[in-house]
């Protein structure tokens, strides 16, 4: 009976745990933040290059992306609403990044024993980008620090110099993500 009771109990503190996260995530992803609050990577910088897994579990290098044309690389998370909300407007947008030769990467920063949500949920959605992981069952590779990611949805496009063309925090409507498409250099 105790063992079934603190069982139950770990369980309970891991699903509150992971509730107070998203629920934090979700709040920093909103739109409308204060002047002077966390921003992401400045245009312009070099854009740091990684190695890590996709959601299958090949290697992913951002090194060889770049190489075949430009990146937008999306950071996400399955409790941030508004990148559950972003991403499926990102695959109906897809064409127009394949039109300009645009690769596009969304790395998921939830921890490893989220993999099986983010695989369903890529599933039931239809993504037909590379869904890279920030962690898997045997490593951190620390994506989101290379990136300063303070908040997500966070999206950097990457020109094929390897530099950062533009980059922001919070969810894009199409419009906003037409506009942002223009800035890759031909």
């Amino acid at each position: 009976m105790k063992t079934r009771r603190c069982a139950r109990f770990r369980r309970t503190a891991r699903l509150a745990a992971a509730v107070a996260a998203g629920l934090l995530l979700l709040l920093s992803s909103q739109p409308g933040r204060a002047e002077g609050g966390p921003q992401p990577l400045a245009a312009g910088k070099d854009a740091p290059l990684f190695e890590t897994v996709d959601i299958e579990g090949k290697p992913f290098a951002l090194k060889e992306a770049i190489a075949a044309g430009p990146v937008m690389l999306v950071f996400w998370s399955v409790f941030c609403g508004s990148c559950r909300d972003e991403l499926p407007i990102l695959q109906q947008e897809f064409p127009k990044f394949e039109e300009r030769k645009i690769r596009l990467i969304a790395v998921n920063l939830d921890v490893a024993a989220q993999r099986k949500a983010v695989k369903n949920f890529a599933k039931k959605e239809g993504f037909s980008f590379v869904m890279a992981l920030n962690e898997d069952d045997t490593k951190t590779y620390d994506i989101d620090k290379l990136y300063d990611v303070k908040m997500t949805p966070a999206l950097y496009l990457i020109g094929k110099d390897g530099k950062v063309v533009f980059s922001h925090y919070g969810p894009l409507n199409p419009e906003e993500l037409e506009e942002v498409l223009t800035k890759v250099p031909a």
